[in-house]
């Protein structure tokens, strides 16, 4: 499967299953905006991973709180490292235990990233045992296991990153609006100074919260 299969898949199964609560599709990924917050479902790249067939599912969420030195999130654009919090899809069902993790700062913070590997495999040389012939199947040329497993993503079959993406956006569709209604300013100030890294980029969306809630007195 290449990327444009990969973006056509997600554009099959979140017609399904994201289109009718609202997201609409974008260049892969599927993006929601409402008076209160964006969610957006995207497919990211992380240190070129398009290269080796490779996507990281991840839910981003921000509510319009605007920061004074980087841009912010934007509707039906790239939102992975534009929004203050994100969350794995596969662990939305686990919403309520969720933490804030830094993941702009790793290669795909398995809290916040769902690895996939989307490349397939081909048919290889068919193993003979007597009368019987089992058939084998191995990555396409020019790929090695390593590259894959290393970035924490399963060497599956075509049919199973179907399946798995097909997951990720259930949990979405069933999971995301609970997640985001407990993404007040105050939990995300919350989650960010227990949780996050003292990051320069956390901070200025500490800072930008607290002016949010400061502006509301």
């Amino acid at each position: 499967m290449k990327a444009n299969e990969f973006y056509s898949l997600s554009e099959e199964l979140g017609s399904k299953y994201l289109l009718p609560l609202g997201f609409r599709f974008n260049n892969g990924g599927w993006y929601f905006a409402d008076d209160n917050y964006m969610l957006a479902f995207e497919l990211a790249n992380i240190s070129h991973s398009q290269s080796i067939f490779l996507k990281y599912l991840t839910v981003v969420f921000y509510n319009y709180v605007e920061c004074e030195d980087f841009l912010a999130m934007q509707p039906m654009q790239y939102a992975d490292h534009y929004g203050p919090v994100q969350i794995n899809p596969m662990q939305l069902p686990e919403y309520e235990q969720w933490q804030y993790t830094n993941a702009h700062n790793s290669c795909g913070e398995t809290s916040a990233y769902f690895p996939i590997y989307y490349g397939g495999l081909i048919e290889a040389e068919p193993i003979r045992q007597g009368f019987f012939v089992k058939k084998q199947w191995e990555m396409p040329k020019g790929l090695l296991p390593g590259w894959i497993t290393e970035r924490g993503a399963d060497i599956v079959a075509e049919d199973e990153v179907r399946e798995l993406l097909k997951k990720a956006m259930i949990n979405t569709a069933e999971y995301v609006f609970k997640w985001a209604d407990t993404l007040t300013s105050h939990e995300i100030i919350r989650q960010i100074e227990e949780n996050g890294d003292d990051w320069f980029v956390e901070k200025e969306w500490v800072k930008a919260y607290k002016a949010h809630l400061a502006a509301q007195v």
